[in-house]
């Protein structure tokens, strides 16, 4: 297990409990825009973050636990000088037991859940519980983390069950005002992303803008610049079919909207980190692994 035994800032990779942890006290605006293949909890402790989600920008305070699920599009960006003290769960073993047995109540608190003024002093004591147990490592701390976890989850799931069922009784996230001329330039592009003739010109012609005031309110709204949005929808999409069909990196690239095989070659690596016949051949290696593994009596 990876340790520093600062119980206010840590970043546990290896814990064997299904999940990594990280606590921070103070925050930065995450460097790069991304996604992951799997889910992301991030509860706020205190302060206030702006958090880009798929196609929105949220206003997050505390009490808020953001859900991002797998190859969702997200950012998390500092308000001027806010601090922002924050837990993340990140269940990057897939193939986990324990993640499998939780995912229905992850897949129930999204995209967030705001835990009421009553429940937070409860649950963040779980959460430091969750942390400090795979922190020092105590007897049967796996154990006890996952335990912490688990009842976080289930009383977050009840109360985004009592918010669907009495939506004025809990409180809301509220999205942050976006130009509305933005708002639907990314409706439109989380539709029309895989078309080759989806450009920055084309989309500022469709809409009526210019291409410099396009591109100039796009990144502000957004914090993105166009292109990266776009490329980042289109791997989003690659990813699946390389997973999912049996299609030439080839064909793949010409059906998510890239002029050529060796553009897509260069923004996958830079988003990826790694070419898409290596993701094709180490996804199909983990999985034909843990076939084997299930199928030995």
């Amino acid at each position: 297990m990876e340790e520093k035994r600062d119980l206010q800032n840590y970043r546990l990779t290896h814990t064997d409990a299904g999940f990594q942890v990280i606590k921070k006290s103070k925050t930065l605006t995450n460097p790069s825009r991304h996604f992951h293949s799997y889910w992301e909890l991030m509860y706020i402790f205190s302060g206030k973050r702006k958090f880009f989600l798929s196609d929105r920008v949220f206003n997050v305070t505390s009490g808020a636990l953001i859900c991002i699920s797998p190859y969702t599009l997200h950012r998390a960006f500092n308000i001027s000088e806010e601090n922002c003290k924050l837990f993340n769960i990140y269940f990057d073993d897939l193939d986990d037991p324990y993640y499998k047995s939780v995912l229905p109540l992850v897949e129930k608190c999204a995209p967030y859940v705001v835990i009421p003024l009553a429940l937070r002093e409860k649950i963040e004591a779980m959460f430091e519980t969750c942390g400090k147990e795979l922190l020092e490592g105590g007897f049967a701390s796996k154990i006890m983390a996952r335990a912490m976890l688990s009842q976080i989850l289930v009383l977050a799931a009840r109360e985004s069950i009592l918010a669907s069922e009495n939506p004025l009784s809990h409180p809301i996230i509220i999205p942050s005002e976006m130009n509305e001329k933005i708002s639907s330039v990314l409706d439109y592009l989380n539709v029309h992303f895989a078309e080759i003739t989806t450009t920055l010109e084309a989309t500022a012609e469709h809409f009526g803008l210019t291409k410099s005031h396009l591109s100039r309110t796009f990144k502000s709204e957004t914090h993105f610049s166009f292109v990266e949005y776009v490329n980042n929808l289109r791997i989003r999409k690659s990813l699946e079919l390389l997973k999912m069909s049996d299609k030439s990196v080839l064909e793949i690239s010409e059906e998510c909207g890239f002029g050529s095989q060796t553009q897509f070659g260069r923004v996958f690596k830079e988003i990826v980190g790694t070419s898409a016949l290596q993701y094709r051949k180490k996804f199909f290696f983990e999985n034909k692994t843990a076939f084997i593994k299930e199928a030995v009596p």
